[in-house]
């Protein structure tokens, strides 16, 4: 979903830490934005997991964390 809305855009996490089986995760999305300039754009996302695999993710835009 990410790729067929930001195409050539990457995604990197950037920052994680788990509490109480709980996931939290910084990705910083980067790419050519619309004027030609390089973009990069933080979200934060929470992840439970089910064994290896993803079984609920909640993401939000920004990190929550001032600039």
């Amino acid at each position: 979903m990410f790729s067929a809305n930001a195409p050539g855009w990457s995604a990197k996490v950037v920052k994680s830490d788990t509490v109480s089986g709980v996931t939290r995760v910084t990705v910083a999305f980067g790419g050519m934005g619309p004027d030609g300039s390089e973009q990069v754009q933080l979200g934060q996302y929470f992840l439970e997991k089910n064994g290896e695999l993803v079984s609920r993710m909640v993401g939000f835009v920004g990190t929550g964390e001032q600039s």
